[in-house]
């Protein structure tokens, strides 16, 4: 059985889920994106220093079956990847993700997620949601 203090040290997978509403929909508005052709990544910090992680899967999809099979493959990739130190992430799946390999998926969802969160830091050009690139003011940027 764990200490006490352990216990209030670790972060349990309830803890490391996004269900309401509101915090899809704050990072879906206020975070940072990446497309691939099987799913879409938004990621913001947060304060919580953890990880926190919602999963979407529309019924484009496919069936229930399927979808629930998408969201199991999502979870265990998710629950791979190393903390990155306290962002709100939510993956979106899209229909081509049902016919790609575990492999494909997680290098499909590293990709995104690490280009989403290098995105957020600031610094560099980052597109907007029209496709255009946004540079700092004084850089020079190639688009």
């Amino acid at each position: 059985m764990p200490l006490p203090s352990e216990a209030s040290s670790r972060v349990g997978r309830r803890d490391r889920v996004l269900r309401s509403r509101g915090n899809f929909r704050a990072v879906l508005r206020e975070g940072r994106s990446s497309r691939h052709r099987l799913l879409n990544v938004g990621a913001r910090p947060n304060e919580l220093g953890h990880d926190r992680f919602g999963y979407s899967v529309g019924r484009r999809v496919g069936n229930a079956v399927i979808r629930n099979r998408v969201r199991r493959r999502l979870r265990e990739i998710a629950r791979l990847t190393p903390d990155r130190g306290g962002y709100d992430i939510v993956i979106t799946a899209r229909p081509d993700i049902v016919t790609a390999s575990f492999v494909e998926i997680s290098e499909a969802f590293a990709r995104c997620v690490g280009h989403a969160i290098s995105r957020g830091s600031g610094g560099g050009a980052t597109a907007s949601r029209s496709g255009s690139v946004e540079t700092p003011a004084g850089e020079a940027g190639s688009a």
